[in-house]
Order: structure tokens, then sequence, then C-alpha cells
């Protein structure tokens, strides 16, 4: 999965290795993370694709 747009601290858009758009949703996933990051595991509340 790749940032594409940090929203705030608890929701960032993702792109994941499909290329599908996702809008993650968790506790500070968000927080001191850059545009372009890439992560494989991450804790979500909820994904929206």
């Amino acid at each position: 999965m790749k940032i594409t747009r940090i929203i705030n601290n608890n929701v960032v858009s993702a792109v994941n290795e499909r290329q599908q758009e996702m809008m993650l949703l968790g506790s500070g996933i968000g927080f001191q993370k850059k545009r372009e990051t890439s992560w494989r595991q991450v804790r979500l509340r909820r994904n929206f694709s």
C-alpha cells in the first residue's frame, strides 16, 4: 500500500498493489507520515475501497 493523500491523523487515501484507491481509517495512521510512503501492515479500523 502507498499513501496518496493524508486527510488527517486518522484518515489517509492510499493505493494498494492492484492499483485500487482506498480510504483507510485508524487511530493515528496518518501521524508523521509522508505522501508516497509505503507499508505492508496497518492497524485499521475501517477500509473503504
